[in-house]
């Protein structure tokens, strides 16, 4: 492990000087990365998901998702920007950092954040096993199912800017050093330059260690720092039209090496229950959903009353087909990621409701009306609990609902959850409430306070 002296002094202004990393992402072309990569945390996050940034620098993300709602704690290695951070920090967010070093997270419990952001950290890992001890560490803290989003500085993209176009850097001095290949170009970095650049073949190989699934090779930047001139001088309709065309190409393979900085996001693989179990509880039994279920699934999905405090409303056939096609294809999958049960009736064999569990800790159920006030529902709930906490091996499960759903949170009470917050204006518009958005009430419960309850 190399000292990080060097480093701090990096990141530490000279006196009278002011800078940070929030200075280029806060620029135009340095936005775009910024946009990019909240864009995809932005697709795994989640009402009550609870954050971990590693290498949070002054704080640009970690600020970003608090001010969002999200529980956001925070780890940085430099003072100077730690007492920037604190400073930024606004009334109502729930934020905390300390200081520490990416390669040793011992300060924080093992499967603990739902999201796990590394933004920062592996620009300045120089060996392979340093590298993998700052994912191993991430991914430690990380519950089952929780995604992990690990940034790079990209070789090419640095090579062809920083040695070809812009002198920033003597190539021939570089190669002379062993600093760059004089055949294939790959490069070697040191502390000496501060900054680790790879290509994406090498970060595929530190990655070999991990059980992940990998859900997106992200170009971040892509070309955009090569034309940061003219990208600066477009009026707003035209950056926001670069924007959309960045988007649409960035997870590209062909366009990776044109990249200046890369984001590599992967879901750490639930090792337990990799088959769906039946489960039974004293007057239902949880299965698979099949193809033959549909009726009775449209029955329940279609109705009004029903479907007045879900974000979908109630349900046409063609969707409640697409449900349980979804459903059966991710009951098969390897790992499965979301459990989805179907609710039957062990008096009368027919099918009165569904549940389901999932590996980032969500919960859910839904009950046909005619069924209601009978207690199927706690069956259901703590059904599904027992096989998070027990067989899927999560530290913490949430649900949320309609703020004017009585009925469901009155349920989550009873199953020994606690009200988190309250997300306002959350659910997208519903055809049958009549309101434009919908508030939302997040319930929550660990595994100690249930493993508690149920003594």
């Amino acid at each position: 492990m190399y000292e990080t002296d060097y480093l701090v002094r990096h990141y530490t202004p000279a006196d009278g000087e002011t800078r940070s990393e929030d200075d280029r992402l806060a620029s135009r072309h340095g936005s775009v990365e910024f946009l990019t990569t909240m864009r995809y945390v932005e697709k795994y996050l989640f009402p009550g998901a609870r954050v971990l940034e590693i290498g949070a620098g002054t704080g640009r993300y970690s600020h970003a998702l608090a001010q969002k709602g999200y529980t956001v704690d925070a780890v940085e290695l430099v003072p100077y920007n730690i007492e920037i951070f604190r400073s930024k920090t606004t009334p109502g967010e729930a934020i905390s950092i300390i200081q520490g070093d990416a390669r040793d997270l011992s300060a924080f419990k093992e499967e603990t954040y739902d999201i796990t952001l590394l933004l920062g950290p592996l620009y300045h890992m120089f060996t392979i096993e340093d590298k993998r001890q700052t994912i191993g560490e991430a991914l430690r803290v990380t519950k089952p199912g929780g995604v992990v989003f690990a940034a790079y500085c990209m070789s090419d993209a640095s090579i062809m800017e920083g040695g070809f176009k812009n002198n920033r850097f003597d190539m021939v001095d570089f190669i002379n050093k062993g600093f760059i290949n004089a055949e294939t170009f790959e490069t070697r970095s040191t502390p000496e330059l501060v900054f680790e650049i790879v290509r994406k073949e090498q970060i595929d190989d530190v990655m070999e260690a991990f059980d992940v699934e990998r859900l997106h090779f992200v170009a971040t930047d892509l070309y955009t720092r090569h034309m940061r001139d003219a990208v600066t001088a477009m009026d707003d309709e035209t950056f926001a039209r670069y924007l959309r065309y960045h988007f649409a190409i960035c997870e590209r393979p062909d366009m990776i090496g044109f990249t200046h900085h890369s984001l590599d996001v992967f879901r750490k693989i639930q090792k337990k229950a990799t088959e769906m179990q039946t489960l039974e509880t004293e007057r239902l039994i949880l299965r698979k959903l099949k193809k033959d279920d549909f009726e009775a699934v449209h029955s329940y999905m279609s109705c009004s009353e029903t479907g007045i405090y879900l974000p979908w409303g109630t349900n046409k056939e063609q969707e409640a087909r697409s449900y349980i096609d979804l459903a059966m294809t991710e009951s098969e999958k390897e790992p499965i990621f979301h459990y989805h049960y179907a609710a039957i009736l062990k008096e009368t064999g027919g099918l009165i409701g569904g549940c389901r569990v999932s590996c980032d800790g969500s919960l859910c159920w839904v009950l046909h009306r005619d069924h209601w006030n009978r207690g199927f529902g706690t069956e259901m709930g703590r059904a599904m609990m027992k096989y998070g906490f027990e067989e899927l091996g999560l530290h913490r499960l949430f649900a949320s609902c309609d703020t004017e759903n009585v009925a469901s949170y009155r349920l989550m009470e009873k199953l020994g959850m606690r009200r988190e917050g309250t997300f306002l204006e959350y659910r997208p518009p519903n055809k049958l409430s009549g309101k434009k958005y919908s508030d939302c009430f997040i319930y929550a419960i660990l595994k100690d306070e249930w493993e508690t309850q149920k003594e």
